[in-house]
């Protein structure tokens, strides 16, 4: 138990001290959230690229709003 009265869970294959598993712990953390942003970036960028292609599309068949984009 934590001092907020939480308990955590933690497994490793060898016998390892307590702060070498919580560091362990903490790179795969960090790991997995850089993933997770570099993905969330790449999925903004192709909507964005969706949404914004559809004033491309707008601007080649109306041509007074080709003049304004």
């Amino acid at each position: 138990m934590t001092s907020n009265k939480r308990s955590i869970s933690l497994l490793e294959q060898d016998n390892i001290p307590v702060n070498e598993l919580f560091a362990h712990a903490h790179s795969a953390n960090l790991t997995m959230t850089w993933i997770l942003r570099i993905i969330g970036f790449f999925l903004l960028w192709a909507a964005f690229s969706m949404i914004f292609g559809i004033f491309e599309s707008l601007a080649k068949v109306v041509p007074f709003i080709g003049d304004i984009v």
